[in-house]
């Protein structure tokens, strides 16, 4: 698939144009809109991009946000509705779950390396709700998660793993210092390799993997 390139605003236009609610964005001749009904928790995707834009370098963690966990609601069918009704209605459903892919990256990856923040909700937090005191309400609610709610832990442990990650990549070398260091430590071994041997060499030990390694 070809790469597009556009500004910041029309990516997150694009990632925010639920249907219904907005329109469609049409960038380098193609249209998006929201990926709800295809990957409404978008984290496996992040996880996956991110492995394929930096190969070879160990995701320290992976933080996911949800918009809040809402009552499970029984679908009901409507008055003289087609009898197909319920049937997509229950898909649709089925396709906006989130936690399932929650569940599956809270079982897959290392310990330490995930977080999820998705608190409960009121179903009358609605998607196109616009009230300031209903937004008020969904704001309190999240920072209450977070500050003794059910997801202090994990944010404190957050916090304490980006601040051991961010710290060492501030002050890493660059490509063309890392490059010279290598070539420099390789040279005694390749003079070595190039002598003749008196005994057979042992075997260097396997690296072990980073908590983003496969």
């Amino acid at each position: 698939m070809r790469c597009l390139t556009c500004a910041a605003w029309q990516a997150l236009r694009a990632s925010t144009a639920a249907p219904l609610y907005f329109r469609e964005v049409p960038i380098g001749g193609r249209t998006f809109v929201d990926g709800g009904l295809i990957a409404n928790n978008p984290a496996a995707i992040a996880l996956h991009e991110a492995r394929l834009l930096f190969p070879g370098v160990p995701v320290a963690c992976l933080a996911s946000f949800g918009t809040g966990r809402r009552p499970p609601m029984t679908p009901t069918k409507p008055p003289l509705a087609p009898p197909w009704w319920l049937t997509m209605n229950t898909l649709v459903r089925a396709s906006t779950r989130t936690e399932d892919i929650h569940a599956l990256l809270a079982d897959t990856l290392p310990a330490g390396m995930y977080f999820r923040f998705n608190p409960p909700v009121p179903r009358t937090a609605t998607l196109d709700a616009s009230d300031v005191a209903t937004l008020r309400e969904l704001q309190a609610i999240g920072r209450g998660h977070v500050s003794g709610g059910g997801g202090t832990d994990d944010m404190h442990a957050l916090a304490s793993v980006l601040r051991d990650t961010v710290s060492p990549l501030a002050a890493r070398p660059s490509a063309r210092s890392v490059g010279s260091a290598a070539d420099a430590e390789a040279a005694p071994a390749r003079a070595e390799a190039e002598a003749p041997a008196e005994a057979p060499a042992a075997a260097a030990p396997e690296s072990d993997a980073g908590p983003g390694d496969p």
